[in-house]
């Protein structure tokens, strides 16, 4: 009973949510759509973007678009002109659609692991020119990673490191390409990155507690913590950030930038 209560609220929430950002007709259309395990996609139009956007139905897709566009959650809260922007954890696109409209001038590189994603992450940000997609994940070290599916839909998506396992081990794994920041520096032939923007599901742990080598070349840094999924997490970011004075927390992301 008490579970039921709980979904009877959540569903409550997201419909409020939905018709908020939708208006009433589409916001109950949405929710009526949107139910969990629900198939199927559709295209959705937003004011002051250059193309529709792809969203799945019955995952997490509506709901980060919410938060990402109609909410503008990547709005940072310091003066900040970014030429070069990594979004890391790029999910379907919308961060990178978001930060091209934003930033029109930024060439944007966005790093996403897993195939279902990368494909709606290139869809979303076809009509960007300054967008490059990548399908990698952002870790530590270049190599490979196993990315792991935790059941909790296609927002949730973490990858782990393999050297611990033995080779029969990783036999089984879904190994994907890895990047670090200074190959993605030599790369590209970057010099510094203006913005970074993490939403990796516990990856930040192990990409900012080696973040010596590169992090003074970094200007500012939006990030989701996710110290439930890997403890330590907000003590390496800490640590690695200690020099940016800027900071700011608005819901799960926080702000932080070096003094300008």
């Amino acid at each position: 009973m008490a579970t039921m209560r709980e979904r009877a609220r959540w569903a409550r929430r997201r419909s409020k949510r939905y018709v908020n950002n939708f208006g009433l007709v589409r916001g109950l259309w949405f929710t009526f759509r949107d139910r969990p395990r629900a198939t199927g996609e559709v295209e959705l139009e937003w004011p002051g973007y250059a193309q529709p956007f792809r969203i799945r139905f019955g995952g997490s897709d509506l709901r980060t678009f919410i938060h990402v566009i109609a909410e503008r959650g990547y709005e940072f809260p310091f003066d900040l002109q970014p030429k070069v922007i990594v979004d890391a954890g790029a999910n379907v696109g919308f961060s990178a659609a978001y930060f091209a409209t934003r930033y029109p001038a930024a060439s944007i590189v966005a790093m996403e692991p897993d195939p279902g994603n990368f494909r709606l992450l290139c869809a979303n940000t076809f009509g960007y020119a300054r967008v490059l997609p990548i399908q990698a994940a952002l870790w530590e070290h270049p190599g490979t990673v196993n990315l792991v599916d935790p059941g909790q839909g296609a927002w949730a998506f973490r990858v782990e490191g393999i050297e611990s396992f033995s080779h029969s081990q990783r036999d089984g794994m879904n190994s994907v390409q890895a990047i670090d920041i200074p190959t993605l520096l030599t790369t590209f032939g970057l010099e510094t990155i203006d913005l970074l923007k993490l939403d990796v599901e516990g990856a930040e742990r192990e990409i900012l507690s080696s973040a010596e080598p590169w992090i003074d070349k970094v200007s500012a840094i939006a990030v989701e913590l996710h110290d439930r999924f890997q403890p330590g997490c907000t003590d390496a970011f800490e640590k690695a950030t200690a020099a940016f004075t800027q900071r700011t927390t608005r819901g799960e992301d926080t702000f932080v930038a070096l003094p300008f």
